[in-house]
């Protein structure tokens, strides 16, 4: 799982931040819940990585992507179990098929993602970057919609 080191930092530094985030009132829609994680790496990290402008917009962009994916990718992973002890989860409220809609969710997101990428000027790591953006969080999707299938009891298995 390539993304995994990579979405456990976001998380730490996510959970550093938290006061930011505020309560959002269940909906059919999780695009008001996933802000608060979006806009924290959007302008709190990756924003003020960039030497132009341009590049500026683009990592804001990519940072505000990341956070949704990250948010989106953990509720998707606790969806069972937040919907077995009645907890807030955004797709919970996503109607009957609401681990298709994470998972379109989260492919719009990682495609996205792949968009952006194309954009960066980058002159380190890009081989790794791009293997972790273009294979791994889609991966992790998969690998999350399998445990979710009963394919696999730990989400554990590899894509």
């Amino acid at each position: 799982m390539p993304a995994a080191p990579i979405i456990g930092l976001i998380l730490r530094f996510e959970n550093k931040f938290i006061t930011f985030a505020h309560i959002t009132p269940p909906t059919v829609s999780n695009t008001n819940a996933n802000k608060p994680s979006a806009s924290i790496i959007s302008v709190s990290v990756l924003k003020n990585c960039a030497a132009t402008a341009e590049q500026a917009a683009v990592l804001k962009r990519f940072g505000y992507l990341l956070g949704r994916y990250v948010y989106l990718c953990d509720a998707l992973d606790d969806l069972e179990d937040d919907r077995r002890r009645g907890r807030y989860n955004p797709f919970l409220y996503a109607g009957g098929e609401a681990a298709i809609a994470a998972k379109n969710a989260l492919f719009l997101t990682t495609a996205e993602l792949s968009d952006d990428f194309d954009l960066l000027e980058l002159h380190r790591y890009e081989g790794i970057l791009e293997n972790i953006i273009r294979i791994g969080l889609r991966a992790e999707v998969i690998r999350i919609e399998k445990k979710l299938k009963g394919g696999d009891k730990h989400g554990t298995e590899s894509v």
